[in-house]
């Protein structure tokens, strides 16, 4: 598939993201975000980052902290705000220039 003919698939896309990730490695996330960016794929502000120290006990169990289930709250808002607002995109009620 040619990045234009995926470029066209994704239109109207969204995209939330959940990452298992270290403290030198958060930025991966953000560079991902740019890619889609690219590709006309819409993300949301909020994401979750899981921590293999902070969020699983003894590095296999999964013990999520405290504060994840609000990051998953605020980003799954996020997403169904955006979805609603892509919804009339995807209708082909307006269009966006390639």
């Amino acid at each position: 598939m040619t990045s234009r003919a995926f470029a066209a698939r994704a239109r109207a896309v969204l995209l939330g993201t959940i990452a298992l990730v270290s403290t030198a490695h958060a930025q991966s996330v953000e560079q991902l975000r740019l890619i889609m960016a690219e590709v006309q794929v819409a993300t949301v502000r909020a994401q979750v980052l899981l921590s293999l120290a902070a969020d699983f006990e003894n590095y296999r169990d999964f013990k999520p902290g405290a504060q994840q289930p609000k990051a998953v709250e605020t980003m799954l808002d996020q997403l169904v705000a955006w979805g609603g607002a892509l919804k009339a995109l995807r209708a082909g009620q307006i269009t966006v220039a390639a």
